[in-house]
């Protein structure tokens, strides 16, 4: 059967930018803030000149990677989100020498920390960094829906089913107050919410863009953002805590590993999209406000009502433990099903 796919226009770069810009931002606040590893990335200087361009440039070129597919299929939304990950290695070297919780998962193989590369690089990143921010600015500020569409049933009803999207802000909003006070726990979870919710509305004032692949970088913008990505990570690289990088064997050669396999998988999973059968269809709906908002608003109380409890660590824990399993699952299933023989 064939599948709805959406045409990708040619939107001038000036109307582009501001949903470029409330992609990066949802990325950091559903990623960095949740993770209580920046708390007011909006109102710091190095939120606005580090993390928001980090995440938003991975963002915007794993979204052009999942719509250089004809038709969107999960592996082709999954894959990227995993090679975002890997960022923790070369940049933040926390794959190699963690910086929370290595005494108690002290686990290595390959010289790399096995739990903290499973959490951060099949579930954090694919989900918070990318995929969920993809979704919901799709669904908040275009007419589109590819990528809600080939989601997983678990992870299309937190992103597209309304109560789904309230348990998704409580359970967020209550692990990024893990370890804070209410004032603080309930100002970063406000300021972040605050500053998407107010993103969103400027990006769709007027005429807003018709689908998410019209809105996503052009062969030649990705060049260009590949380009200041690649800087990035020079500058990172060398620049951030240098001495934890480690020889090249074992460690490097593993993620060196680790980046051939997911790419190989990404271009085995592009090619098979591609000769899928598609629909052109237009635009199926104005874009919503309700997804952001329900979010943000569920978020900021489940953070405030967290810190006034003090919920424990181990809620966290439970957290990461569960999403990591899930997505470990969802990771296999992707890889049996980029290589099954294809239906002849």
């Amino acid at each position: 059967m064939a599948a709805t796919t959406y045409a990708s226009g040619a939107l001038a770069l000036r109307r582009r930018l501001p949903t470029w810009l409330l992609l990066a931002c949802t990325s950091v606040w559903l990623a960095e803030v949740t993770a209580t590893s920046s708390r007011f990335p909006f109102v710091t200087l190095q939120g606005w000149v580090m993390l928001v361009p980090l995440y938003g440039l991975h963002a915007l070129l794993g979204g052009w990677l999942v719509m250089r597919a004809q038709r969107v299929t999960w592996p082709v939304v999954y894959l990227p989100g995993v090679l975002f990950g890997l960022y923790e290695a070369y940049i933040t070297k926390v794959l190699w020498d963690p910086t929370w919780s290595k005494a108690e998962w002290h686990w290595q193989a390959g010289g790399l920390y096995l739990a903290q590369t499973a959490i951060l690089v099949l579930f954090w990143h694919p989900l918070f960094a990318f995929i969920l921010p993809l979704t919901l600015v799709e669904r908040g500020a275009t007419g589109s829906s590819e990528i809600l569409a080939v989601l997983p049933r678990p992870l299309r009803w937190l992103a597209g089913n309304r109560w789904g999207i309230v348990v998704l802000g409580l359970l967020a909003g209550t692990y990024s107050a893990i370890g804070a006070s209410w004032p603080i726990a309930l100002g970063s979870a406000a300021t972040s919410a605050g500053l998407v919710l107010l993103l969103r509305e400027g990006v769709v004032r007027g005429r807003p863009a018709p689908s998410l692949r019209a809105v996503l970088p052009s062969n030649r913008q990705a060049a260009w953002l590949a380009g200041l990505l690649g800087i990035g990570y020079v500058v990172l690289g060398f620049g951030m805590r240098r001495e934890s990088l480690p020889p090249v064997w074992p460690g490097q050669v593993t993620v060196w590993l680790m980046y051939a396999v997911v790419v190989g998988l990404y271009v085995v999973a592009l090619r098979r999209a591609r000769t899928l059968p598609v629909v052109l269809a237009p635009p199926y709906e104005r874009p919503a406000r309700r997804p952001l908002l329900v979010l943000g608003v569920a978020f900021t109380v489940a953070a405030a009502a967290a810190a006034l409890t003090r919920v424990s660590v181990w809620a966290g824990f439970v957290m990461l433990a569960v999403g990591t399993a899930t997505c470990a699952v969802w990771f296999v299933g992707v890889v049996v099903r980029v290589l099954a023989r294809p239906a002849t």
